[in-house]
């Protein structure tokens, strides 16, 4: 039988204590930071956008996706915030044009426009 060690104790697992251990969940669930609000959340209630290396940004719905990437709150407000100053180029160490960013920001507000009404 093989003996798994706790990532949180280091005992056997069959001597852990730890709630997560007894609540069968064996990793916890990633958090992420969002660039308008700084509120801290679960990475599946955020969206994810990337700058590319041809320095298109796109939203990133698998998290997969390779350029430099930033986190932002699926609500109207962290999404104007964000995109209000020049910080977005800050987050995604690029030098994007007034209009790119203002595109995307449209793109975004329409994405999570769609998605509320969607909940509705």
């Amino acid at each position: 039988m093989l003996h798994r060690r706790c990532f949180w104790v280091k005992t056997n697992r069959e001597d852990c204590d730890c709630s997560s251990f007894k609540e069968g969940h064996m990793a916890a669930m990633p958090i992420r930071t969002c660039i308008g609000c700084r509120g801290k959340l679960p990475k599946k209630d955020l969206l994810r956008f990337v700058r590319d290396a041809k320095g298109n940004l796109q939203t990133d719905p698998t998290g997969k996706l390779p350029g430099r990437g930033a986190y932002v709150c699926q609500s109207q407000a962290c999404i104007n915030v964000t995109f209000k100053s020049q910080n977005i180029n800050a987050h995604l160490r690029s030098n994007l044009s007034r209009q790119v960013i203002d595109s995307f920001k449209q793109q975004l507000l329409s994405l999570v426009s769609h998605r509320n009404a969607e909940e509705v």
